[in-house]
């Protein structure tokens, strides 16, 4: 329970980080008339692409390293493809979950507010480089 929350928090801070990123190219989308649901398909879409690269990398170092897992389980054979299933969907379900939050905030930028930040902040940015270069 421990690991599954661990890769929930992890999965969270990734794809906030990702969209907090992304906030001025997701900003321009909605200003070019994309819609709220294909801001929860990009930042959710982009989420489970990492996700998914996770789950792939951990069942083949699981499969690689089975013959050290041989003494520790009684009555479960090694390479049980049930167990496999049930935790790459168990890591699939709070990956998903934790995407849920950044995209509700993808998906409620406004456009030209986001835009305005940004634009001051590359402004803040230049001044401080001039000041100091």
């Amino acid at each position: 329970m421990l690991a599954l929350a661990l890769a929930g928090i992890g999965t969270y801070g990734v794809v906030v980080n990702q969209t907090q990123r992304r906030i001025p190219e997701l900003a321009i989308r909605l200003a070019l008339g994309a819609s709220r649901a294909s801001m929860y398909r990009v930042v959710i879409g982009d989420g489970m692409t990492v996700v998914l690269v996770g789950i792939l990398s951990g069942l083949g170092i699981a499969l690689i390293f089975t013959h050290l897992l041989r003494g520790m389980l009684f009555g479960v054979p090694v390479l049980d493809s049930a167990t496999y299933a049930t935790a790459a969907g168990l890591v699939a379900m709070i990956g998903f979950v934790a995407m849920l939050v950044p995209a509700r905030y993808a998906a409620r930028i406004e456009a030209s507010l986001a835009l305005r930040v940004e634009r001051l902040a590359n402004r803040t940015s230049r001044s401080r480089r001039g000041a100091t270069g």
